[in-house]
C-alpha cells in the first residue's frame, strides 16, 4: 500500500489510515518476532512515519540476534528517517547472504525473498555496488524454471523495479534503441521509451542477436526470450514429492468403478486421499484441485443438503478450511499436522454425474503446498468416454 500510494495509485484514505494507525500501535507495543518488528519499522519509515522508539529498542536489544536481512532493513529505516550515521553503523561487517528456508504461511519468506528485501534496502541506502551483485543473483533465479511463491516473485520484481528506476535516474525520458537480427538475417529496429516486444513465429531453436545503439540512454538493458502455447495433450505424470496422493472412483454403493467408459446418467464418486510423507511436522496452505472433463458434472451435495453414503463414514472428511466448487472443477484448501494424527492424512470426496455423450480428457489431479513447490503430488489424467445408456 505504501509503494502504491507513492506511485500515485488510488488508495482508500480510510483503509490506508486505519492500517497506519494499527501498525503504529503494534510498533509502540513491540508486537511480534524480530522479522515482523523490523519490517514494520521499515514500512512505517517508508511511509514517512518512522517510529524511533521501536527502532532504537531493536538496535539496542536485538541487534546481535538479527540476521543480515533484518540488519539491512533496520539500517534502511534509519536512513529514511534521515539518520545516515546510525544507518552506516548498523551495517558495518554485514554482508548480503541469506539463509536457505521456506515458510508455508505467515511471512511466506524464503532465501530469495530475503535477497529481494536486502536489494530494496540497498537501493534506499544507495549502496549500488552491492546491489549490482544481488540484481544478477535475483534476475538469474526468477528467470530459471524453478518454482517460487507469489510473495517471493512479487518482492523480487518490486526490488528490481526500484533498482532499474535508479539506473534510469528516475527519468521518464529514457530511450532503448537498437536492432534485432533474426535467425534468417532479417533486421528489426526498435526505438522505445519503456520496453519493446517482438513476436517470433518461425525458426524456433535458432539463435538471434540484439544490438543496442549508442543512443540508448539507460545504463543497462535486459532481454527475455519466452514461449507459450497450449499443449496438444497433458504431459503430467504421477509424482509424489513430500506429499502423497491417491485417487479412486466408486459407484454409489462404494464399489470400485471404471471411469474409462460410463453410461450417460451414471452417478459416481471421486475419492482423494492426501498424506504428509515429509519429515516436517506440519505442511500448511495446501490446495487439492480436480478439473473435470467436459462431459462430467459435479453434484453439489453441500448446496442440495444431501447426506453422504454410508461407505464414507470410515473416511477422514470435512477437515478442509475452505471448499470451492465451480462448474468445471472442485478445490479443497487445508493443512496437515503430524501432532494431530487425524490431520496428517485426510480424505476428500466429490459426487459426479456423467451428463454429455462424447470422448473427453480427464485432467491430472494436483495437490500442492501453495507457497512451497517442493511439496506436491500429481496423478496423471486419462481419456474417458460417456456413452448412450
Amino acid at each position: 500500500m505504501v509503494e502504491a500510494k507513492k506511485l500515485g495509485y488510488y488508495l482508500s484514505d480510510d483503509l490506508y489510515q486505519n492500517w497506519l494507525n494499527y501498525t503504529r500501535r503494534q510498533a509502540k507495543n513491540s508486537k511480534g518476532d524480530i522479522m515482523f518488528r523490523v519490517y514494520r519499522t521499515y514500512i512505517l519509515a517508508l511511509s514517512g512515519n518512522a517510529t524511533m522508539s521501536e527502532m532504537n529498542l531493536l538496535r539496542e536489544s536485538k541487534l546481535k540476534s538479527m540476521n543480515n536481512t533484518q540488519k539491512w532493513l533496520l539500517a534502511a529505516s534509519y536512513s529514511l528517517a534521515g539518520l545516515t550515521n546510525e544507518a552506516e553503523s548498523l551495517i558495518q561487517n554485514t554482508n548480503t547472504t541469506t539463509e536457505s528456508y521456506s515458510k508455508f504461511s505467515k511471512s511466506f519468506g524464503s532465501a530469495l525473498r530475503d535477497k529481494a528485501m536486502i536489494l530494496d534496502a540497498l537501493v534506499t541506502l544507495k549502496k549500488y555496488d552491492l546491489a549490482d551483485k544481488l540484481v544478477k543473483d535475483i534476475s538469474s533465479a526468477i528467470s530459471a524454471r524453478d518454482w517460487y511463491s507469489t510473495q517471493t516473485i512479487g518482492y523480487s520484481i518490486l526490488a528490481m523495479g526500484k533498482y532499474m528506476n535508479f539506473l534510469n535516474n528516475g527519468s521518464k525520458n529514457v530511450k532503448i534503441k537498437g536492432q534485432i537480427i533474426m535467425p534468417d538475417g532479417t533486421k528489426k529496429s526498435f526505438d522505445s521509451n519503456k520496453s519493446y516486444s517482438l513476436k517470433i513465429n518461425k525458426n524456433f531453436g535458432k539463435s538471434l542477436k540484439i544490438i543496442i545503439s549508442n543512443e540508448t540512454t539507460v545504463k543497462k538493458v535486459y532481454s527475455n526470450l519466452s514461449w507459450d502455447g497450449v499443449p496438444l495433450k497433458s504431459t503430467v505424470e504421477d509424482e509424489a514429492k513430500n506429499l502423497s496422493l491417491n485417487v479412486k472412483w466408486y459407484d454409489e454403493d462404494g464399489n470400485s468403478t471404471d471411469i474409462s467408459e460410463l453410461k450417460q446418467g451414471t452417478t459416481f464418486w471421486g475419492h482423494f486421499h492426501v498424506k504428509n510423507i515429509s519429515s516436517l511436522k506440519s505442511v500448511e496452505e495446501i490446495a487439492l484441485v480436480q478439473i473435470l472433463p467436459s462431459g462430467w458434472e459435479i453434484e453439489n451435495t453441500r448446496l442440495l443438503n444431501n447426506s453422504l453414503p454410508l461407505w464414507t463414514k470410515a473416511l477422514k472428511l470435512n477437515y478442509e478450511e475452505y471448499l470451492d466448487i465451480r462448474d468445471d472443477r472442485i478445490m479443497w484448501f487445508f493443512d496437515l499436522y503430524e501432532h494431530k494424527p487425524i490431520y496428517n492424512e485426510l480424505d476428500f470426496v466429490v459426487k459426479i454425474n456423467a451428463v454429455t455423450i462424447g470422448e473427453f480428457d480427464l485432467p491430472p489431479t494436483l495437490v500442492e503446498a501453495m507457497y512451497n513447490g517442493n511439496y506436491k503430488a500429481t496423478k496423471k489424467g486419462k481419456r474417458v468416454k460417456v456413452v448412450k445408456p
